[in-house]
């Protein structure tokens, strides 16, 4: 069986770009200690079959620290990366879900 070609709504590189201008941003505003460990795209059955790609969905996993509500955190990320990616990317962002694979516990 032959492995299908990922297919990304957007070039790896501008993605990349995308996420570290808007982790720079919420950790020089918000928390330094806010890190993102990986992303990926989903788009829908649909549009994949159709080659249509305006609507994604995006995954984060993240390392942050317990010094302020990690809901509120993840709440202001998501509006951050979602008003970025529409902007920079022209894409329209169904969802945006955030996993924390990592907590920074303050000494």
């Amino acid at each position: 069986m032959s492995k299908q070609k990922k297919e990304w709504p957007v070039h790896p590189s501008i993605a990349e770009m995308i996420l570290t201008i808007c982790f720079e941003e919420y950790s020089r505003k918000f928390d330094r200690r806010l890190s993102l460990l990986q992303y990926n795209f989903d788009m829908p059955t649909e549009q994949r079959e159709h080659r249509r790609s305006s609507n994604v969905n995006l995954d984060l996993t993240i390392a942050a620290s317990l010094s302020q509500s990690l809901l509120k955190k993840c709440e202001e990320l998501q509006q951050m990366v979602k008003r970025e990616f529409e902007l920079m990317a022209g894409l329209s962002v169904k969802d945006i879900r955030i996993y924390i694979k990592k907590v920074i516990v303050d000494s």
